[in-house]
């Protein structure tokens, strides 16, 4: 190293004594003129850049100004939001949904879907040339589709009632639905209360209590999950009938769900719903029907217009739902109410003559109205004809003893083995079932709903005489005279004699 520094010292003490002093001047002129170019076309490196960032920019600012008053569709699920900052959620956009861009900055729009405006990133959506196909309708409009016939008109916020006193319930009930009433996340209120705004006074909670009736929606809790006021509403009184549990929770529920679904698909359509006073099944409480049949008309404003109606008897349903399609006339004849009085006549008679279900899809769209919540079984007890007082978070509303009784379930006998298993279930703690049984499907009785999706066991014609309580606990007698209880996990523990 030393050597090498030495050598160094030597060429420059060679190359100066070589210079002379005016040549040093120079290279040393020549490298600041070489610093200041450098400085320079660095300087003007930076303002091209800046500049090509200013007009990446502006063509973008153009090609986003460009978007507004135009239509777009969701092609990936996203979300509207109130604020620019996608903070505060609106209501969740699905693929098909169209929205008007109204304002744009960037990669957030300012749009309009439906009755809502909000703001969504403009990933996932794609410009089409057209408009939606729901049309606008003035709430003149609406005022003149009301039906007309007798009774007092309640108006409430969500939806329109004609009331009878007669029968102290509503002869129908009107509103709007659409995809956006649907978005919304307000959870069931169960405040059944009288409704203040009927001026001869609504039917009360003692006309229902113990009737063995449910107090059936006319217009479904299901429909007003919009907001708290909407939700709210749907339990007036007023808004009830006395419907058969098994009707109430099985073809009507049925019924709700294949409207919403129509509500999605179709962007915007009215639901009119009353009882059919023919073949009544008697009354309770204080003169309140229970009427013989029930009926819903459901009137779609998209392009292509049409109507479909449905009456059906006030029982346990039979039939799939396009058995008991009827056409708006005939509901008009059943009730002696006039639909939609305010079409035009062609229009008016075009869609009321006839009901073509082959028009609509049959399929069901539920909403949570619970929240997170348990809620009580929805099922009959067979043991004694009343409700389940079972508390479950099954999204059917079931609990596992009654999943034979969800509406579109199929019951399936369960077929025995010779030996008993270790069930395949899967308890609320994650864990796996240690019951034992002998059903072909390898789940025991507490877990049929986890047999091939939603399949129940159909219970055998085996009797247990229940005798008394012993300790807290249920005693029963067997069908060889064994004397058993049901322990915590849901066994069998016989007793010793």
């Amino acid at each position: 190293m030393k050597r090498l520094l030495l050598t160094t010292f030597l060429y420059l003490a060679i190359f100066t004594s070589f210079c002379s002093a005016q040549d040093i001047e120079s290279l040393r002129n020549s490298l600041d003129s070489i610093k200041k170019e450098k400085s320079i076309l660095l300087q003007q490196v930076e303002e091209y850049t800046l500049m090509e960032k200013e007009y990446r920019r502006l063509i973008n600012e153009i090609d986003v100004a460009s978007s507004v008053g135009k239509f777009y569709k969701v092609t990936i699920g996203t979300r509207l939001y109130k604020t620019e900052s996608m903070t505060n959620e609106i209501t969740p956009l699905v693929n098909g949904d169209v929205l008007k861009v109204i304002d744009a900055e960037k990669s957030n729009y300012l749009v309009e879907f439906g009755e809502y405006k909000g703001y969504v990133s403009n990933i996932g959506l794609v410009e089409i040339n057209s408009e939606p196909k729901t049309k606008a309708i003035s709430s003149n409009q609406v005022s003149d589709l009301l039906p007309k016939g007798q009774g007092e008109i309640v108006k409430h916020a969500y939806y329109t009632l004609s009331y009878s006193e007669d029968h102290e319930q509503a002869n129908w009930v009107f509103y709007k639905l659409n995809a956006f009433m649907l978005g919304g996340n307000a959870s069931r209120t169960d405040n059944f209360r009288v409704d203040k705004n009927v001026s001869t006074g609504s039917a009360t909670l003692v006309d229902y209590k113990g009737s063995g009736y449910d107090r059936g929606h006319l217009c479904p809790a299901g429909d007003m999950t919009t907001d708290l006021v909407a939700m709210s509403e749907s339990f007036y009184l007023s808004n009830m009938s006395p419907q058969d549990p098994s009707f109430n929770r099985g073809i009507w529920k049925i019924l709700e769900g294949t409207v919403r679904n129509w509500a999605r698909n179709e962007n915007e359509i009215y639901v009119v719903t009353g009882p059919v006073f023919n073949n009544n099944l008697g009354s309770i409480g204080n003169h309140v029907s229970v009427p013989g049949y029930y009926y819903k008309i459901v009137y779609d404003v998209t392009d292509v217009q049409k109507m479909i109606a449905f009456v059906l008897p006030n029982q346990k349903g039979e039939k799939q739902l396009p058995n008991y399609v009827v056409s708006v006339d005939e509901v008009e004849q059943l009730t002696g109410i006039d639909f939609f009085p305010g079409l035009p006549d062609d229009v008016e008679n075009r869609l009321e003559a006839n009901s073509n279900s082959k028009l609509w899809e049959f399929k069901m769209y539920n909403v949570n109205t619970s929240g997170s919540k348990s809620i009580q079984c929805n099922g009959i007890a067979k043991s004694t004809g009343q409700r389940c007082r079972n508390k479950t978070t099954n999204e059917n509303g079931y609990c596992h003893l009654h999943q034979d009784q969800v509406p579109g379930g199929v019951k399936k006998e369960t077929a025995r083995r010779t030996t008993s298993i270790q069930c395949s279930g899967t308890t609320q703690k994650g864990a796996r079932c240690k019951n034992k049984t002998l059903n072909a499907n390898g789940y025991c009785h507490l877990h049929q709903d986890q047999a091939g999706g939603n399949t129940a066991t159909k219970k055998t014609n085996t009797s247990y005489k229940k005798s008394s309580y012993s300790g807290g606990r249920k005693i029963y007698t067997g069908p060889r005279g064994g004397k058993y209880y049901i322990n915590s996990n849901g066994n069998k523990t016989y007793i010793k004699r």
